[in-house]
């Protein structure tokens, strides 16, 4: 509510103002400046009023989801507006820093991470946040004369920066965009729109049909059948695309979904791992602001065994996209895979509070795991790759050729999630449950009679135990437990063995650790 105060014109920018209190210059299309007047009481009018809302009750506040938030003339905005003025004007933003810690990650009641964070009782802190108001005197003037047109400052501690570009800073390049990518263009948007999807369906697979070809035409179907797990028909789109626009960043980034989307539906190791990496370091040299690619690109290096560059990946989308909790647990199963118990530890623990209760009960599993990651060195499940919440994408989609363009100028906003495709509402993503570890763990002793090492890093050890044979597989042998050997060797055949492993089927299951005699 602070920052709705904004005011700016192409020389300066104002902020901190009652944004309720002055009237609103506009212009209408022909440039005529009119008057947006309300009969709505102002922000000040509300806090002049003898009750305020309890400060504990102000923190507490449920956000509304549903984007209903309804009008901001309520006192519980105006409140709002000005405990942020004084947190602002009395610099204790650091001291909101350590509430924000102490009632986010250590769950303390608000009265007392009040009390901690600020070193005043709730009490105290909002007499602090009254009388503060009451001194801005500039805020009292009339309400006539406070909403007239020429009271730009209305008072309040108005904090004035020069405006960052003006008129002459500025230039626009317009690059044509041909008929055909137009329609390809607009046809991507409604196969997008549930009640529109058939219609774009039609016009992409004409556009994809006709003699002249259409680069984006062949990119929006793939991506339609990469949603509905049709990945030949995916993989053959996206060839005919790259054929046509080999530099199109979008295919690169499609390319590297699909890799991921067929590994993620056969429960396989990702296959091309070098050329997904490749394609995602070419998407976000185009666009270093695209969380959802270093997300990926994260996934893609713990699968190659690069712990440590897959951290730094996945701690760069979540500093571009800090509230995508499905970042963060992806960031807790990387710690995993590199061992590093302290620091997953920390970060599941926060999750398990989540208000996403798949998220919550994935992150409570990871706790309870953790004694048998250490103990008996079962390798994490893949990261939870977040494709099915993909953060809202701005950076535009290509239609033209590279050369003609330094980016490709129309943007489209993906719609990365399978349930979208058939659900009549937009925009309400439902994260997938983490695939928790299957089967209890079981130990056995046997004959190792071969091991099948045709996808490394993955093997599969084919070991008999009386009159059962079992196929245990490992997603990377360098990793397995091991007592009696230096390293996993390949060739090992007829040897006595004995094996913890966790059940999956009758004669299946995944290899946890494994003593050669």
């Amino acid at each position: 509510e602070y920052f709705s105060s904004i005011r700016l014109d192409d020389k300066q920018v104002q902020v901190g103002g009652d944004p309720e209190q002055s009237a609103s210059p506009r212009e209408d299309l022909l440039g005529h400046q009119l008057q947006v007047r309300t009969s709505q009481k102002s922000l000040t009018e509300l806090l002049s009023g003898p009750v305020w809302l309890p400060v504990t009750d102000l923190f507490s506040m449920p956000h509304e989801t549903s984007g209903q938030e309804g009008t901001g003339n309520t006192l519980f905005y105006a409140q709002s507006w000005m405990v942020v003025h004084y947190l602002l004007n009395k610099n204790k933003l650091p001291e909101t820093g350590t509430y924000f810690d102490l009632v986010e990650n250590q769950k303390l009641p608000v009265e007392e991470a009040i009390h901690k964070a600020y070193g005043v009782t709730p009490p105290l802190f909002e007499q602090a946040v009254k009388e503060y108001f009451r001194s801005l005197t500039a805020l009292f003037r009339p309400a006539n004369v406070t909403r007239q047109p020429a009271s730009a400052n209305t008072g309040a501690e108005v904090y004035q920066f020069p405006a960052p570009l003006g008129p002459d800073d500025l230039s626009v390049t317009v690059t044509p965009l041909q008929e055909i990518s137009a329609r390809a263009l607009l046809a991507d948007v409604r196969a997008r729109v549930p009640d529109r999807r058939e219609e774009g369906v039609k016009e992409l697979q004409s556009l994809a049909a006709a003699p002249s070809d259409n680069e984006a035409a062949h990119r929006a179907l793939a991506w339609m059948h990469i949603q509905r797990k049709e990945f030949e028909p995916a993989s053959e789109e996206l060839s005919n695309a790259a054929e046509l626009n080999p530099k199109d960043p979008w295919v690169h980034y499609y390319l590297s979904v699909l890799k991921y989307r067929v590994a993620q539906t056969t429960r396989q190791s990702i296959q091309s791992l070098g050329n997904m990496m490749q394609d995602l370091r070419a998407v976000l040299d185009w666009y270093p602001e695209f969380a959802e690619g270093y997300n990926m690109l994260a996934i893609a290096r713990v699968e190659g065994g690069g712990t440590a560059s897959a951290l730094e990946a996945i701690k760069a989308a979540i500093q571009l996209s800090p509230r995508n909790e499905l970042y963060v647990y992806n960031l807790g199963e990387i710690y995993l895979s590199g061992k590093k118990w302290d620091s997953a530890r920390p970060v599941f623990e926060r999750l398990k509070s989540s208000s996403n209760p798949q998220l919550a009960a994935a992150a409570r599993r990871r706790m309870d795991d953790m004694e048998s990651l250490k103990k008996y060195g079962i390798q994490p499940q893949h990261p939870l790759q977040s494709l099915n919440d993909t953060p809202e994408t701005t950076k535009a989609e290509g239609t033209g050729k590279p050369e003609s363009q330094a980016k490709p100028p129309a943007p489209t906003k993906q719609v990365d999630t399978d349930a979208q495709l058939d659900e009549p509402e937009e925009r309400k993503p439902k994260p997938p449950e983490p695939a928790p570890p299957r089967g209890s763990i079981q130990f056995v002793k046997g004959r190792l009679l071969n091991i099948d090492c045709s996808q490394p890093p993955a093997a599969v050890l084919t070991i008999t135990a009386g009159v059962k044979t079992l196929h245990l597989r490992t997603p990377d042998y360098k990793s397995v437990t091991l007592v009696g050997a230096d390293e996993f060797s390949c060739t090992w055949k007829d040897r006595r063995v004995s094996v913890n492993y966790r059940a999956e089927g009758k004669s299946g299951g995944n290899l946890v650790s494994i003593e050669v005699q």
